[in-house]
């Protein structure tokens, strides 16, 4: 029998396990005959040997293979290649053969219906049941011969063959033209168009219902809040501006676009320049506030509601009719080359 005896480590020093914790070494001998072998106590197994066939190899380099351009071009032939289903322009993806096109059925289907739209799921919706309209594409030719003007005029554009005209989200145009809507769905001499009308009115009914709750509130209170500060600009609208204690400057409103940090508003102002009237344009911006504000109070932009102000609405019309007078006045050269002399001021009637 041999005698196994396990002795003291000599000196108490961490020996790197095999899985990284620091261990003691101890040294084990059976019998007097029997070599040493040293290894963790409470390991599993003793370390391997540092021999190189024992080393471990991390990874091996490949060449890259040298690119073979020798045959590109070369064949006789025209290879076509067709925009995949579900591409868009910032993207496009392209395969050999033709998307597989719809039955007579389904076409007629979809391509029949007055209006389509397209829902996506709310992004904060982590169950992914809720949905918001995300487009609305106009395809009835009875609203396109009624609302057409009005829906351009907000920013819906109809294609170049005027066979529909789509809506995204946030859909501010549909927003300012749901009153023509709601008129022609009451009024339209012909029944499919009150009908298209009434469908219409549905969608943005779903699109804007909080919306409309929010504004129904602000209004009593002559509030405004700066997620919804954009519906008191509708493109084409006039409202009234106050510039450093100067007069009431009346102002048409050209574009907007607005994000999560200001407004941006560009409108027309007429001016006169010395020698005639015309249209500059007026670039504001509207940085973000919190709550609801009274109109007269948003920051650095001191707004007035036209309708609440019927006495203002009259003396800018007064004011109006004033400068279209003075149009008849004109600036002619008398008789001189140079043009800075010799300027003089006449009416039409002389």
């Amino acid at each position: 029998m041999f005698n196994c005896r396990v002795y003291p480590p000599i000196c108490i020093a961490p020996a790197k396990h095999l899985y990284g914790a620091p261990q003691l070494s101890s040294v084990v001998t059976c019998g007097p005959d029997v070599g040493r072998m040293s290894g963790p106590i409470g390991g599993r197994g003793s370390s391997p040997p540092s021999t190189p066939q024992f080393q471990r190899r991390l990874f091996t380099r490949l060449k890259r293979p040298k690119l073979n351009a020798d045959h590109i071009g070369k064949t006789s032939n025209i290879q076509t290649f067709f925009e995949a289903s579900g591409s868009s322009a910032a993207g496009a993806g392209w395969v050999e053969y033709a998307p597989p096109s719809l039955s007579q059925h389904k076409k007629i289907k979809q391509e029949g219906a007055a209006l389509q739209v397209y829902k996506c799921r709310q992004p904060e919706d982590l169950g992914h049941d809720s949905f918001y309209i995300h487009k609305v594409r106009l395809q009835s030719p009875f609203l396109r011969d009624t609302l057409k003007d009005t829906l351009e005029t907000h920013g819906i554009i109809y294609n170049k063959n005027d066979v529909f005209a789509e809506s995204v989200t946030p859909h501010r145009g549909l927003f300012f033209a749901r009153d023509k809507v709601a008129e022609l769905a009451k009024t339209a001499d012909n029944e499919t168009t009150r009908n298209h009308c009434e469908l219409l009115c549905l969608i943005i009914e779903e699109i804007f219902d909080d919306t409309f709750n929010k504004l129904e509130v602000l209004e009593k209170e002559g509030k405004i809040t700066f997620q919804l500060l954009w519906t008191l600009f509708p493109e084409r609208s006039i409202y009234v501006l106050n510039v450093d204690n100067t007069p009431p400057r009346a102002l048409r409103v050209k574009s907007i676009t607005q994000d999560w940090e200001r407004l941006k508003l560009t409108s027309e102002i007429i001016i006169f320049d010395g020698f005639r009237y015309g249209t500059a344009l007026l670039v504001d911006r509207i940085f973000a506030f919190e709550g609801a504000v009274a109109y007269a109070d948003i920051p650095d932009f001191s707004y007035t509601d036209l309708s609440r102000r019927d006495d203002l609405c009259a003396r800018l019309l007064e004011r109006g009719r004033h400068a279209l007078d003075m149009q008849t006045i004109a600036y002619v050269k008398a008789g001189v080359t140079d043009d800075t002399k010799g300027i003089w001021l006449k009416t039409q009637a002389s």
